[in-house]
């Protein structure tokens, strides 16, 4: 009998699981495209092919104080808890639009330059929103950093961190989104800055009015009809919805789940990012009837001023 076809089998097989390891290598260190590139949800040092085990809402809810923690420490010139309690493996994006940090020397370095040229005088950090998404390996601060400068005077700027936990505890991801154009540690706020925060208000009033019932188209129309990505809640079953056609649907139905007597918004804060493409609000949903609900929404916005990809942070419980 003949090896000839079973060798050929063989080899065959042998290909297609290069092929798929070399696929899920490749998008693993993709690290270019920033924020779209975390839909990916790849641990850094992991493939494709593994999958994380679950985070428990504790353990979230202890990482997120501890990072919290941390960061004011890095205001007061400490850098050692923040850098402390990062993964083996991680990158830092902060803030988004500066060059990425996968090691602990690099990140100091950056640390210490940042306040060396824009904050010598260290920051004070006020936290105003703590959430955690369906997934909560997923988490968001919403802050105001604080900034003195030598004349007794200070300066606020606001930020949204987002965090991607493992099951152990450490962190794996951080990308922030702040920007100090518009204020004076800074030059002024550039037009696509104003764009990016212009576009992240309309979609906000939108919302407002398809919560009243006053408006129901208002909403859609603030989404970009190409490469649409929203994950509302994040991390949530059947994410992200990629079409208006698929968010006419689905919005309807959680709005009537969720909140079947409509919602008002109320919004507490919006920034353009330092890369002006993104930006974030905090805001919360008030349930008529029901709870009020803080909510961290993270926002890629078209040249356009439309909403191309966003990422609402909280959970429905």
């Amino acid at each position: 009998m003949s090896l000839a076809p079973l060798t050929t089998w063989l080899a065959g097989c042998f290909l297609l699981v290069a092929a798929i390891l070399a696929h899920a290598t490749e998008r693993s260190s993709c690290s270019d495209t920033m924020l779209d590139d975390e839909d990916l949800t790849v641990t850094p040092g992991r493939t494709l092919l593994q999958v994380d085990p679950p985070v428990s809402k504790e353990l979230a809810l202890n990482v997120m104080e501890n990072y919290i923690s941390a960061l004011k420490d890095v205001g007061k010139g400490n850098l050692d808890p923040y850098q402390n309690q990062f993964c083996e493996s991680f990158v830092v994006k902060d803030p988004v639009g500066t060059k990425k940090r996968h090691d602990k020397q690099q990140l100091q370095l950056a640390l210490e330059d940042r306040q060396d040229l824009l904050m010598p005088e260290g920051f004070m950090l006020e936290v105003h929103a703590k959430t955690i998404a369906q997934d909560y390996k997923y988490t968001a601060v919403f802050a105001t950093m604080v900034v003195p400068d030598a004349y007794g005077l200070y300066e606020k700027v606001n930020r949204t961190d987002l965090l991607t936990i493992s099951q152990s505890g450490c962190v794996q991801n951080v990308t922030t989104y702040w920007s100090a154009a518009g204020s004076l540690l800074s030059s002024p706020a550039s037009d696509r800055h104003k764009l990016t925060e212009k576009a992240i208000r309309d979609y906000l009033t939108a919302l407002h009015k398809l919560g009243t019932g006053t408006d129901q188209e208002s909403y859609f129309s603030k989404f970009a009809k190409k490469n649409l990505k929203v994950h509302d809640p994040y991390g949530g079953k059947d994410q992200p919805m990629e079409s208006v056609e698929v968010l006419k649907k689905r919005i309807p139905e959680l709005a009537a789940s969720l909140a079947p007597k409509g919602f008002t918004v109320t919004v507490k804060g919006v920034l353009a990012a330092h890369n002006p493409r993104y930006g974030s609000a905090h805001l919360v949903l008030n349930i008529v009837g029901g709870p009020s609900v803080d909510i961290i929404d993270i926002f890629k916005i078209t040249g356009n001023g439309k909403v191309k990809d966003l990422k609402a942070v909280w959970h429905i419980y």
